[in-house]
C-alpha cells in the first residue's frame, strides 16, 4: 500500500518527509541521513509487515497470549462468542473487512497492544537498538537540538483498488526520547482489510470448551488467520537491504561468521563489550549470504533479472559453491568465454559491488518485496551506472519496490529518461512486447527526494526533486558545483598562460 514517513529530529535528520512509491531515490551530500532513513523504512516496514498489516504477527500473537490471560476479557463468554461469529462470518461471506465491523474485544486488545508500555512500544524500540547498533534508543535523537525527543510517523494510506469511502488509512505514530519509547496507531473506520483468498488452513470455529483464556486465545489466533496476520502470511512482503559496505562483505561473510560461532561457544567472552556487535541491517545481510543457496534452475523472473544484470553488467556468471567442513557458500565470478572461475576476492570491484544484487534477486526478492539498496553505482564507470538505472527499472516493471541512496548524476539522468519514454505513448501497446526493449516508467511511480545539509546545524531537510522534462531530476547546487570547476580551470588556464607569456592552442 502507499506509505509515507515523516521524521523529527532523527539522527542528522532535523525534519523531513517521504512518500514510498514503486521506486523511491534518496540523493544528497555524505552525512546528510540518506542512510539512517533508509534504516528507519526497513525497520517500520519489518515491525508492520510491510505496512499492509497493522501489527507483526509473532510479536502481537505474543502479547496477545499473554494479556488476554491476565486481561478482563479472558473470564467474557461473550467475547469468546463474538470472536467465533465474526470468524465463521468471514469464512463463509466477505473477503473485504472494514477495521470498525471487527469484534469489541479483538479492537480492544489490539488498540492496548499499539499503546502499552510492553506491546508495540517494546518491539519498536527493540528494533531500532538492533538496526543501528546502539545500547538506548535516546542516541537516536539530533544531538544538536535542544528539543530531547525525536518523532517518526509512519502513514499508510488506503487501498487505491477500492471505492473513494473506503481509502481510509492507518497511522503508526513513535516518539522517543531520554526516557522511553511511546507509540501509538489511528485506524480509520473505513480501513478495509483485504483478504483475497482465504487461507486453506482456515478451520471452522473452536467449540466453545476448555478455561476461559484458552477459548479466547483460541479464538483470536484464528481471527488473525483469517485476517492474514497469522504465521503463514508473515514475510509475504518482505524487505530486503543491501547495505553500503556489501562489497567487503561479500569477501569476509564466512570470516565473519566464523568469529562469531567461535566467540558463542568459547568460555570467557561473555563480557565482551556490545561495541562489537554488527549493525542490523549488516547483521541481516551477514545472515542471508549464509543462507543462500543458488536456484539458478528457477526460470521465473528472479533469473531473468539476475541474467539481466550478469549479461549487461558484469559480464559474466556469479555462481556459490559449498564446502565440506565450511560456514556458508563460496562465491565464484566467471567472465564471460572463460571455462573457469575466479575466486570473488580476485576480481574487480565493479563485481564485489554487484555480485550481492545478483544473489538476492535470484535467492530471495519476489514481486512484492520491497529491496533497498545503498549507492548501487558505487566503483562503476559512468556506462555502467546507466545500466544499473535500467537494471532497477526492469525490477520496478517485474513487481519489486526499491528504495535505492545514491551520489550519481549518471543514475538520475537515464532513470529521468526511463521516465520520459514511459510518459510517451507506448509503441508496444500496438505490437508484441519485446523484451529487450529499454523499460519505461510512469512520472508518478519514481520519487526522489534531496538531502540538504544547513551548514551551521549540520542537519537536514528533506524536499521532493520533481522531475522536469528537458531538466529531468535535477539536484539542487549540481551544477553550482560543476560551474565552481569550471572557474577553477579556467583561471589556472590564465595564470598558466600569464607566466608562459602567451595563449595555449
Amino acid at each position: 500500500m502507499p506509505a509515507t514517513v515523516n521524521v523529527s529530529n532523527f539522527g542528522p535528520i532535523a525534519s523531513g518527509s517521504v512518500e514510498l512509491r514503486p521506486l523511491t531515490v534518496f540523493y544528497g551530500p555524505n552525512n546528510s541521513g540518506k542512510t539512517f532513513l533508509s534504516t528507519l523504512i526497513y525497520g517500520l516496514h519489518t515491525i508492520t509487515n510491510g505496512f499492509s498489516a497493522i501489527p507483526r504477527f509473532d510479536d502481537w500473537h505474543r502479547w496477545m497470549q499473554r494479556s488476554a490471560t491476565v486481561g478482563s476479557y479472558s473470564q467474557s463468554s461473550e467475547a469468546v462468542t463474538d470472536l467465533n461469529h465474526f470468524a465463521a462470518k468471514v469464512l463463509t461471506a466477505s473477503h473485504a473487512i472494514k477495521f470498525d465491523s471487527l469484534p469489541q474485544a479483538y479492537l480492544d486488545l489490539l488498540h492496548e497492544y499499539h499503546t502499552a508500555d510492553d506491546g508495540l512500544a517494546t518491539v519498536f524500540e527493540e528494533e531500532l537498538r538492533y538496526l543501528y547498533n546502539r545500547g538506548s534508543t535516546e542516541e537516536l535523537i539530533q544531538v544538536s537540538s535542544s528539543n530531547r525527543s525525536s518523532m517518526i510517523k509512519l502513514s499508510v494510506h488506503g487501498d487505491q483498488t477500492h471505492s473513494k469511502q473506503d481509502q481510509a488509512g492507518w497511522d503508526l505514530e513513535a516518539t522517543l526520547d531520554g526516557a522511553q519509547c511511546t507509540t501509538n496507531v489511528n485506524v480509520g473506520s473505513s480501513y478495509v482489510m483485504n483478504i483475497d483468498k482465504l487461507p486453506e488452513y482456515a478451520w471452522p470455529p473452536y467449540a466453545n470448551e476448555g478455561p476461559a483464556d484458552y477459548k479466547l486465545t483460541s479464538a483470536l489466533e484464528q481471527l488473525n488467520q483469517i485476517l492474514g496476520m497469522g504465521p503463514s502470511h508473515v514475510g509475504s512482503t518482505k524487505a530486503w537491504f543491501l547495505p553500503a559496505s556489501r562489497s567487503g562483505i561479500m569477501l569476509a561473510h564466512r570470516v565473519i561468521a566464523g568469529a562469531t560461532m567461535r566467540r558463542a561457544t568459547r568460555r570467557g567472552f561473555g563480557d565482551v563489550s556490545d561495541a562489537y556487535a554488527l549493525p542490523g541491517t549488516i547483521a541481516d545481510f551477514v545472515a542471508n549470504l549464509l543462507m543462500f543457496t543458488d536456484r539458478r534452475q528457477w526460470k521465473g523472473f528472479q533469473e531473468k533479472l539476475a541474467r539481466f544484470v550478469e549479461t549487461n553488467l558484469l559480464l559474466g556468471t556469479v555462481e556459490s559453491h559449498q564446502q565440506k567442513n565450511v560456514v556458508g557458500p563460496a562465491f565464484v565470478y566467471t567472465p564471460d568465454a572463460w571455462e573457469e572461475g575466479i575466486p570473488l576476492a580476485d576480481s574487480s570491484a565493479m563485481v564485489t559491488e554487484l555480485a550481492p544484487l545478483v544473489v538476492y534477486l535470484r535467492g530471495f526478492v519476489r514481486p512484492g518485496h520491497t529491496l533497498i539498496i545503498e549507492e548501487p553505482e558505487a566503483h562503476l564507470h559512468p556506462e555502467v551506472q546507466t545500466k544499473v538505472a535500467l537494471a532497477v527499472a526492469r525490477m520496478v516493471r517485474a513487481g519489486i519496490r526499491l528504495v535505492i541512496t545514491t551520489h550519481s548524476d549518471w543514475l538520475l539522468a537515464e532513470i529521468s529518461n526511463r521516465i520520459r519514454a514511459g510518459e510517451l505513448k507506448d509503441p508496444r501497446s500496438e505490437r508484441e512486447a519485446d523484451p529487450t526493449d529499454p523499460p519505461r516508467l510512469r512520472a508518478s511511480e519514481v520519487g526522489v527526494w534531496g538531502f540538504e545539509v544547513d551548514p551551521a546545524s549540520r542537519t537536514s531537510t528533506i524536499q521532493e526533486l520533481p522531475f522536469k522534462w528537458i531538466g529531468g531530476v535535477e539536484p539542487p547546487k549540481i551544477f553550482d558545483i560543476a560551474e565552481a570547476m569550471h572557474e577553477q580551470t579556467a583561471q589556472l588556464i590564465r595564470e598558466h598562460e600569464d607566466g608562459l607569456g602567451h595563449e595555449i592552442e
